[in-house]
């Protein structure tokens, strides 16, 4: 985004916004949903709901979680583009209008990628896995699984049919606004209403994109990886992150991938030096 100097405006792409009271100034190329009756505010930022989504052009949110995963997916070794293609098949689920959660009649799909069973995530983490064994979607498949796998650290507890519907009852009473209400609804999406639960999500994220790597490292049909950096050097920026406001959460994740970098170019350093003063045998 170009802010505007002299007028206050902000340059999101494809229209401008106005900061001062927090609406684009013309209407979203995108139709609205008629299920999710935020999108027929044609002027809304990110959904009014700043602190989950991300606009990044003016057209249409992405969930901030899609960074992380991206981030994570780098920080084990995944080339850029491969990390970026996990990231975007995660967040795909909940951009897709036949798999998006706040649809009141796609419970299957609720069932499917937001609210799920110990079983459904198991046939995820299957379907993974034959592709990297004989398809050609490996990446896609394994971003389908961390939606299910991550939505069920913040979902425990409710069930597909109504969603976290009833977290939008305040001391037995439904909101009567309906933007508190959906606030209310929408908390238990947010990494600092509980950071601990957070942090367990984002570990489970490592262990998994590891276990995901060695198994494409051994099927033998996919380009070399990179370093996998000792999740203990990562962890402070997790931290971090599962509790900051939604400004600072891009540049603790760019803080994460400078230290990535540097620990990269010291391990590449040290393995030179290495091979340097090898002593060399010679041959009888």
């Amino acid at each position: 985004m170009k802010e505007t100097a002299r007028v206050g405006w902000i340059f999101a792409q494809a229209r401008f916004f106005s900061s001062s009271v927090g609406r684009f100034l013309s209407a979203d190329s995108m139709p609205p949903d008629l299920y999710a009756p935020q999108t027929f505010n044609l002027y809304r930022y990110a959904l009014n709901n700043p602190q989950r989504y991300v606009d990044r052009d003016g057209r249409y949110e992405k969930d901030v979680h899609q960074e992380l995963t991206t981030a994570l997916a780098q920080m084990v070794g995944f080339s850029k583009s491969d990390a970026e293609a996990i990231g975007r098949a995660t967040q795909h689920i909940d951009e897709n209008p036949s798999t998006d959660p706040e649809a009141i009649l796609n419970v299957n799909a609720r069932a499917t990628h937001h609210f799920t069973t110990v079983n459904t995530r198991a046939q995820h983490w299957f379907n993974f896995l034959k592709e990297v064994d004989s398809g050609d979607d490996a990446l896609s498949a394994l971003g389908t699984f961390f939606h299910a796998q991550q939505d069920s650290f913040s979902h425990e507890g409710f069930n597909p049919v109504t969603g976290q519907v009833s977290s939008g009852f305040r001391k037995g009473v439904i909101l009567t606004r309906w933007d508190d209400f959906w606030e209310e609804v929408r908390k238990v999406d947010k990494t600092n209403y509980n950071p601990s639960k957070a942090e367990r999500m984002a570990a489970d994220t490592i262990s998994r994109l590891l276990e995901a790597r060695s198994r494409m490292e051994r099927s033998g049909r996919y380009a070399a990886f990179g370093r996998a950096i000792p999740v203990a050097l990562i962890q402070p920026y997790i931290a971090r992150w599962v509790r900051a406001k939604d400004d600072d959460k891009p540049k603790i994740l760019d803080e994460m991938k400078a230290a990535y970098d540097a620990w990269n170019l010291r391990m590449f350093i040290i393995e030179q030096t290495k091979k340097r003063h090898q002593p060399v045998r010679r041959q009888l």
